[in-house]
């Protein structure tokens, strides 16, 4: 029997860039284990082991090479997505945008790829439907998405550089009011108000191309001009923007490397706390634990009954 070096993977329910390295490697090795089975299957091992190859065979169909393929290409697209998603700088506009992309990606491979691969043969059009079917459940899940993102996005916009510079003062203390109503629990809503008719002023005359900066700009620029005291609903308000496009991915990573088997009955809280200490660990990475661990007894020394 001929020897042939190929290497196939697993994959993971909780991690998508598992699925895509899955059916990419299957894709790509499929003509050698096609050829492993039928050596297999022609070999003189037992019969469970000869019955289950020959059984792996029948369903190298059409369908099944025809689904791997284009499964190959969604996951694929989605994949490279995914891991331009796990960048901590990402803002919301680029997110919002990547997303667009995929999802105008997945909207070709529906109308053009289909429509190139199928015959109008009847025989062929229950398989067709079947890909598509499961194809607009995926846009229809991106758009959700998207959408979402956007009305994000418009909650906040009133902050950049260009509705700065383009919107008059009634209209952002108005977009102000909105978001501080909608993020109550951070933000005061009168004070947000009052605050954004001077910040525009203040920015304006502070950054000279402001129409064309990020909210990191203006967030480095009240802290290198110590504007925080002055404006800081504003300052919050941009800093929850930022901190909005965190990564699932990246959260389900570190979760899964925190909750092991021997940690299972960890409380909610705990779990939480650990793992954003694992997400920002160049920060923690920095932190004086002794001086923490001081605070934190001090605190707590001041809490007992004499």
């Amino acid at each position: 029997m001929d020897t042939l070096k190929f290497s196939l993977k697993g994959h993971s329910d909780t991690r998508w860039a598992s699925k895509a390295q899955a059916v990419k490697a299957m894709n790509s090795q499929i003509k050698e284990v096609f050829k492993v089975l039928q050596n297999i299957s022609d070999s003189e091992l037992n019969l469970e082991t000869k019955s289950t190859a020959k059984n792996l065979l029948k369903l190298f169909n059409f369908d099944f090479l025809y689904l791997l393929n284009i499964w190959n290409q969604i996951l694929s697209s989605i994949d490279r997505v995914n891991q331009a998603l796990q960048n901590k700088n990402l803002s919301l506009e680029k997110v919002s945008n990547l997303l667009l992309g995929l999802k105008n990606g997945l909207q070709e491979i529906r109308d053009t790829t289909m429509e190139d691969n199928f015959t109008n043969a009847t025989k062929m059009m229950n398989f067709r439907i079947t890909i598509i079917d499961s194809i607009d459940i995926l846009l229809t899940q991106m758009t959700w998405q998207y959408e979402k993102i956007m009305e994000i996005s418009n909650d906040f916009e009133f902050l950049s550089g260009h509705s700065l510079t383009n919107m008059n003062s009634h209209d952002l203390q108005k977009a102000a009011a909105d978001l501080g109503l909608k993020y109550n629990e951070d933000i005061n809503t009168a004070e947000i108000v009052e605050e954004i008719k001077d910040f525009k002023h203040a920015a304006l005359s502070i950054l000279p191309s402001i129409e064309s900066v990020t909210f990191l700009d203006l967030l480095q620029m009240i802290h290198d001009y110590k504007l925080k005291e002055s404006y800081p609903n504003i300052e919050i308000a941009i800093r929850i923007f930022l901190s909005i496009p965190a990564s699932c991915e990246r959260s389900f990573s570190k979760l899964k490397l925190i909750k092991t088997y021997l940690r299972s009955t960890m409380p909610e809280e705990r779990l939480s706390s650990m793992a954003i200490l694992s997400i920002e660990t160049e920060i923690a990475s920095k932190l004086d634990y002794e001086e923490i661990i001081d605070k934190f007894a001090d605190t707590k020394a001041r809490k007992i009954s004499l």
